[in-house]
């Protein structure tokens, strides 16, 4: 009877022992399955904080853009509402060269050309449409400027 329950006891260890290098196995397989998948991870995390990072480069990089076209516009329209002032106050003149065309009917002091000693240049209403033209040329090229730039940025 002692022999039967050394024998029982000895295959209770050898089933324990099969049954424990079973859960070894597993357990390793799982632990390989994991680790895998936290370098997977941390290839993702590594991969997102980068692309987050040059995000954050490129944005910084349109905002210092925004800024210098902003105040360049800001500049030129400055100087126009300087040089209006300016007309304004009759400090300044404006130098238009346009042709004046000589006309033996009209009795007009300053149209029949320079000969005739009369001021040439522009009335009031012609100083203003000009400055309006002037301002809406520099406004339309600072704007095309931003864009090209923003282009340029945003295509790197």
């Amino acid at each position: 009877m002692c022999t039967q329950i050394k024998l029982c006891l000895y295959a209770g260890l050898v089933v324990f022992i099969g049954a424990l290098f079973a859960w070894g196995s597993w357990q390793y397989a799982h632990n390989r399955l994991l680790t895998n998948e936290l370098h997977v991870a941390q290839n993702n995390y590594n991969s997102l904080t980068q692309q987050f990072q040059q995000m954050i480069k490129q944005r910084n990089q349109l905002q210092e853009l925004d800024t210098n076209h902003t105040k360049a516009l800001f500049d030129a329209r400055t100087h126009l509402n300087r040089l209006s002032a300016q007309l304004a106050d009759h400090q300044q003149r404006l130098l238009v060269h346009n042709a004046v065309i000589s006309s033996k009917l009209s009795k007009t002091p300053g149209s029949r050309g320079v000969g005739d000693a009369a001021p040439c240049g522009l009335n009031r209403t012609g100083e203003q449409d000009y400055l309006t033209l002037l301002k809406m040329i520099v406004k339309q090229r600072q704007q095309i400027l931003y864009l090209q730039d923003y282009a340029k940025a945003v295509s790197r």
